[in-house]
């Protein structure tokens, strides 16, 4: 590994595993703990470590194919680490069967980058999906929950209309207003403004933190769109070969004289990442 790397998995101390007993992890709403993970032959994850606070939004850094999208997946078990362990809330998810995952999968709602919306159902039916599944309300009622959702980001009674009807920032906003259906406890974004317009993009930085204030929720977003990123974020962490590398404020990350990290913000050709 890089001398640089090398330097920051030292320094960085705020998000290494934690020595106490798996009862009293209650201390971050989220904690991934020394999480392996290899896709296709390929390492992704190399014992990342990361401990997110209630309230926090996370924006996490890196480059193209570092494995943030994996990284996030694991904290609602998209994905299971070959080793390591999630937590959320101090509770092991890790070892859960899926039935006892349910009610945690509840607490996460996951914005995904192109809003994986069903072509062939309405606003109505993709809002409502988890509630329609569950069968303990009536269609009035989750027509009822999905307008209130669709205002809360800012639609309006657009139920009827189906998913290629839609702009891109309509999609992007319907897709968080199924992922926040339920009054998930975690929102993951996964490049919400990806493909978007400034002014668009900026409309979305604007939810997310509405949404961060309204509903009380602990956020953690990915995204290469550094403009977004430092409106939104509450604190950085930066994925680098398998691993966080770096962990700060908006304000530590702008003064910061690692060249990794400037390099990366700045959007610079050359430098220490280009070596790696």
């Amino acid at each position: 590994m890089d001398h640089t790397v090398a330097s920051l998995n030292e320094s960085v101390t705020a998000d290494q595993p934690s020595t106490q007993s798996t009862q009293s992890r209650g201390d971050a709403m989220i904690r991934l703990e020394d999480l392996y993970k290899r896709l296709g032959g390929k390492q992704i994850l190399n014992g990342a470590n990361l401990a997110i606070e209630e309230g926090e939004t996370r924006v996490i850094i890196g480059r193209s194919g570092e494995g943030k999208s994996v990284l996030i997946k694991h904290i609602c078990r998209l994905f299971q680490p070959d080793r390591g362990r999630v937590y959320i809330e101090g509770e092991e998810i890790s070892q859960l069967s899926e039935t006892e995952l349910d009610s945690t999968r509840k607490k996460i709602g996951y914005l995904f980058q192109n809003a994986a919306l069903f072509d062939s159902l309405n606003v109505l039916k993709n809002v409502g999906f988890a509630l329609f599944e569950e069968k303990q309300f009536s269609e009035d009622e989750i027509r009822e929950q999905v307008l209130d959702v669709l205002r809360l980001v800012r639609l309006g009674d657009i139920l009827e209309k189906m998913p290629s009807e839609l702009s891109g920032g309509m999609r992007k906003r319907v897709g968080l207003a199924r992922a926040i259906i339920q009054k998930p406890k975690i929102i993951l974004y996964d490049e919400p403004t990806t493909g978007l317009d400034p002014i668009t993009s900026d409309a979305i930085n604007d939810l997310i933190i509405s949404l961060s204030q309204q509903l009380n929720v602990t956020s953690v977003v990915i995204t290469h769109d550094m403009v977004s990123a430092f409106k939104i974020a509450s604190k950085f962490s930066m994925l680098l070969e398998g691993r966080i590398i770096y962990t700060g404020s908006p304000d530590e990350v702008r003064t910061t004289d690692n060249e990794i990290i400037q390099q990366f913000i700045q959007g610079k050709s050359t430098g220490p990442l280009s070596n790696l």
